[in-house]
């Protein structure tokens, strides 16, 4: 992301999200980009912040 860009930061994730669905197989893909959480992925290689905060909270309590 190009920080000094307004177009970019306000924006970015939307053309992002236009672009999977784009590229995605088959209605049902594109239609699930946009109905599942961010990170999701069609070919099941998706970390969604659910995925991300409870291996960090993991990790955490490992470290303690």
């Amino acid at each position: 992301m190009d920080s000094g860009n307004f177009l970019d930061v306000y924006f970015g994730e939307i053309v992002a999200l236009f672009k999977d669905v784009y590229k995605a197989p088959g209605l049902k893909n594109k239609l699930l980009y946009v109905i599942m959480p961010p990170g999701w992925h069609h070919n099941g290689e998706h970390k969604t912040a659910k995925m991300v905060r409870n291996a960090y909270l993991i990790s955490q309590k490992a470290k303690n």
